[in-house]
């Protein structure tokens, strides 16, 4: 068999529609051209040994190039792919954080409401028990009274039944005292028998009725001992609860504060609704003038500079302004202090206000109150079911102490 070194692969070029053997005529797939034996009767193993002769003469530069064209079309679909998954797990996860915020706030409001059933069912126990208890008193002290009256009106009977006789039998011994002596003296026995009875069943009745009260007042008392214990077994449950929800509240409130600072909601949902009632409670400001929530402002000495306040308020005498932490750490609050101090260029029409300042966060350690205490500034956290001002007590104390020294 011979071989050609030009565009063409043999000596003989072989119309592909005239081939009587199918191996006659093959198709180079990577050259697009054409190669054939010279005898159209040549094997199979003839045929691939050409094909692989052919692939050797291949331009290598330029199967690279293919191969690496292609390897950048799959590295790019993988990419694409790769952060396709990565949106889709971001979007689960911000899912994930809002159910578990609609969780926690329904758990909050369903211990609210348990702590509400509670309360009003212990004051409903211990009003049907003083009720039960004067409501037995009562009815102890009518019988009593009613078998005392019984008994007088029978001994008021029996005397007067007794004197009724003897009158009788005055009379008639008076009258006819030899005739009816004997009849008299069986009608007098008569009587005494009859009155002797009388007597003996009212003795039997009273001790009747003094063991009935007796029973009866063992059966109060033993009562109002298990209405006892089972009202104090109700009150250590109930303070049982108040404890645990105590703990779960505010467990739950560092939760919310954590989520909340995520979400950024914190300012608006919890401590802003709280500003205009801690200044009434604790400062005796009962409306404001003005009240801004995420406040963004120039300062007025450089106006170059801007700052955003988290809650700012004004009335007639005070000036308060607050920052708000879901995580109340140290240098949060030298930062606030370092913005307390240029306030008023900030805000010019303070003027003579007092001004209040306000660090506020839903769980405030102990350490981290008395930095706060330190510096003069209000720490806002939760007590049990609202937000209150924490330190309050120890700054005021400060102010007197202060207010003594200078006088």
């Amino acid at each position: 068999m011979a071989w050609g070194n030009g565009s063409r692969l043999c000596h003989q070029e072989i119309n592909p529609l005239k081939a009587t053997n199918r191996y006659q005529y093959i198709q180079n797939s990577y050259t697009g051209e054409s190669f054939c034996p010279v005898s159209g009767t040549s094997s199979l193993a003839e045929v691939i040994a050409s094909r692989l002769w052919v692939n050797s003469l291949l331009n290598k530069g330029k199967f690279a190039a293919m191969m690496q064209e292609k390897n950048r079309e799959r590295g790019f679909i993988m990419t694409a792919n790769l952060q396709k998954q990565v949106d889709t797990l971001g979007t689960r996860t911000d899912s994930l954080e809002s159910i578990l915020g609609q969780f926690i706030a329904s758990v909050n409001s369903s211990m609210l409401r348990t702590e509400a059933d509670t309360r009003a069912f212990k004051e409903e126990i211990r009003a049907d028990t003083k009720a039960f208890k004067e409501e037995i008193r009562a009815d102890t002290e009518a019988f009593r009274t009613s078998v005392n009256d019984t008994m007088t009106r029978m001994e008021a009977g029996t005397e007067a039944f007794r004197t009724s006789v003897n009158d009788t039998m005055t009379r008639m011994e008076a009258g006819t005292m030899t005739r009816m002596e004997a009849g008299t003296e069986a009608f007098r026995t008569s009587v005494n028998d009859t009155m002797t009875r009388m007597e003996a069943g009212t003795e039997a009745f009273r001790t009747s009725v003094d063991r009935t009260m007796t029973r009866m007042e063992a059966d109060t008392e033993a009562f109002k001992t298990s209405v006892d214990r089972s009202v104090s077994r109700t009150e250590a449950s109930v303070a049982r609860m108040e404890t645990d929800s105590k703990k779960f509240r505010k467990e739950i409130n560092k939760k919310w504060g954590d989520l909340s600072n995520k979400m950024g909601t914190l300012v608006e949902d919890m401590v802003a609704p709280n500003i205009p009632g801690i200044a009434r409670e604790f400062f005796g400001d009962d409306e404001l003038d003005r009240f801004f929530v995420r406040m963004m402002i120039k300062n007025t000495a450089d106006p170059s500079r801007r700052r955003e306040f988290d809650v700012i308020a004004m009335t007639e005498r005070n000036f308060y302004v607050s920052e708000t932490k879901s995580n109340p750490r140290s240098e949060y609050i030298g930062k606030f202090i370092e913005a307390l101090g240029e306030i008023r260029d900030y805000f010019p029409e303070i003027g003579d206000r007092r001004i209040i300042p306000i660090f506020a966060s839903l769980h405030i350690p102990e350490d981290t109150m008395r930095y706060l205490t330190r510096n003069r500034i209000y720490a806002m956290g939760m007590d049990e079911d609202t937000m209150t001002l924490l330190n309050f007590e120890e700054l005021s104390q400060q102010g007197k102490t202060k207010t003594q020294r200078e006088d």
